[in-house]
């Protein structure tokens, strides 16, 4: 047909572009030029972790591994290709196309999942039912009650769990495979996807009673890890359904440990209370604050 490429013109440039240099050269910057690129691109625009710089050399490392291995697999197809209907003198274009197609297209692929996993982790309410108002601002109810330490990542001896009780029911919480999940009594288990977001390292609880008459509700507080500066709230209605989860920006300065608590007497509307390096308070109310 007229205008058509024959196939063979097409593959016998590309397969004579395959040479240990080319190999190395695909492999080790296909390999190396990724990881150091995300690595930059994290620590310049993200919330990097004390860990994050190690990428640098593991890149250099695993980059001139690649790089052998590359040449290796170039000699051979090198040798096969000598012996074929394709063999022929090496075309650089083509040789310099495949390097750039193959550093070029993992680059952008690895900057782009850094760019999308910090766009997930921006602070903001993530979805609420409507039941629960917000106010930045310290409660003027008082006493305080001081959260529940109810799971941790990587116990210790020196900072044991705690109990805590739901309108009646003892409170289970633990987080596996990236989903935190929440049992108490014979209520339905609540099963929270938080895979998107860092690691969990701990979670703290406690029930409020958020209206005049009523059951308590439970409040969550998944401390993610320490250098993202993130931190995600659940609040859990009576009834044991997910109403308000919300991922809050940790300030890196005088943040108190546990951060979660309740304001106000138990026979009269309570709030609850988050600091974070800003105090919030959460209450039953459609209105405005109290």
């Amino acid at each position: 047909m007229p205008g058509r490429v024959p196939r063979s013109s097409v593959i016998g440039p590309l397969l004579r572009s395959v040479t240990p240099v080319t190999g190395a050269l695909a492999g080790g910057f296909g390999v190396a030029v990724p990881i150091l690129a995300a690595t930059v691109y994290e620590m310049k625009f993200g919330r990097p972790s004390s860990t994050s710089g190690l990428g640098i050399p593991f890149g250099v490392i695993f980059g001139a591994v690649a790089a052998g291995l590359g040449a290796a697999v170039g000699r051979g197809v090198q040798e096969v290709v000598a012996r074929s209907r394709w063999a022929g003198p090496i075309d650089r274009r083509a040789a310099g196309l495949l390097v750039m197609l193959v550093v070029t297209v993992p680059t952008i692929v690895a900057i782009d999942g850094v760019r999308r996993m910090e766009a997930e982790n921006t602070p903001r309410v993530i979805r609420s039912a409507g039941e629960i108002s917000r106010a930045q601002g310290w409660s003027r109810l008082t006493p305080f009650r001081e959260a529940t330490f109810l799971w941790v990542g990587f116990p210790h001896p020196d900072h044991p769990l705690g109990e805590l009780h739901w309108n009646g029911r003892p409170v289970s919480v633990r987080v596996t495979d990236g989903r935190l999940m929440v049992n108490a009594g014979d209520l339905p288990p609540t099963t929270i996807d938080i895979s998107r977001f860092d690691y969990a390292r701990e979670v703290y609880g406690i029930t409020a009673r958020l209206s005049s008459s009523g059951p308590d509700w439970l409040a969550l507080l998944v401390q993610l890890r320490s250098t993202g500066g993130r931190d995600l709230l659940f609040l859990v209605s009576p009834q044991g359904v997910l109403a308000h989860e919300e991922l809050i920006d940790r300030h890196r300065a005088r943040v108190p440990r546990v951060g979660l608590g309740v304001a106000g007497p138990a026979d009269r509307p309570q709030e609850i209370v988050l600091d974070r390096g800003v105090p919030i308070r959460y209450f039953v109310n459609a209105g405005a604050a109290r």
